[in-house]
């Protein structure tokens, strides 16, 4: 997987070939919306719906010439969903899921103009590394005196990767600097995380994800290298 990943790395580096080279840091944030597998087992009133989380990074951009580009970056993720019941006045459910990553994406794509603002779409692959996973649950109307629960959950694959693909357009200002808003997408063939919900008056339930995900995302890129040092960086 690794050697896979640095082959990558390297063939995305060297896809500009007698072109100006424009490096700049960059700061990103937005909220995540995991999609839900649709092949879950849920019965009795049940299902399942995403909840808002966040993506937090750091990345490093490069500019080749006018229309290649690519990003490395380093983000924490945080994805959220529920499983509730609500056909029952008695017994009301509500667990909530919270699944934390770190994620090392590398993308690679072109670049354009619309207008006066600029618009860059890529494809690439990121490295998932599983942090952690939370669990809470909410009762009402009967349920607390009735309810003998348990949540046995399974966590797939520690790390993954996931495919990605996405789009930004933004604008850069005099002083060097730029503010983009993207929307992008993760996406992994295969489950990587359930839970399953068991008592005697509803059966089991089960909740299963493969971690896909849409995100919506400001970015901020500091002023390139070449223009911090007065110089540009060629081939």
């Amino acid at each position: 997987m690794f050697k896979w990943l640095s082959a990558f790395v390297f063939a995305v580096f060297l896809l500009p070939v007698q072109a100006q080279i424009a490096l700049r840091g960059g700061f990103s944030a937005g909220p995540t919306f995991i999609l839900m597998e649709e092949n879950q087992q849920l019965n009795n009133g049940f299902f399942t719906s995403t909840r808002a989380g966040a993506n937090l990074g750091l990345n490093l951009s490069m500019q080749s010439g006018e229309h290649f580009w690519s990003r490395v970056g380093v983000n924490y993720n945080r994805l959220n969903f529920s499983m509730k019941q609500n056909t029952s006045t008695e017994y009301r459910i509500d667990f909530r899921y919270g699944l934390n990553n770190l994620e090392i994406p590398l993308q690679v794509g072109v670049t354009g103009y619309l207008g006066s603002l600029k618009h860059r779409e890529y494809l690439g692959v990121a490295y998932v590394n599983r942090l952690g996973r939370d669990f809470k649950t909410t009762l009402s109307g009967d349920s607390a005196s009735v309810y003998a629960y348990s949540t046995p959950e399974s966590v797939v694959k520690s790390s993954y990767l996931a495919f990605v693909a996405g789009l930004e357009v933004g604008t850069e200002f005099k002083n060097d600097a730029g503010l983009f808003f993207g929307l992008s997408m993760r996406y992994n063939p295969e489950t990587q995380y359930s839970s399953s919900f068991n008592t005697a008056v509803f059966g089991n339930q089960l909740a299963s994800t493969k971690g896909n995900y849409l995100m919506l995302e400001i970015t901020y890129y500091l002023p390139r290298f070449s223009y911090w040092f007065k110089r540009d960086f060629t081939y």
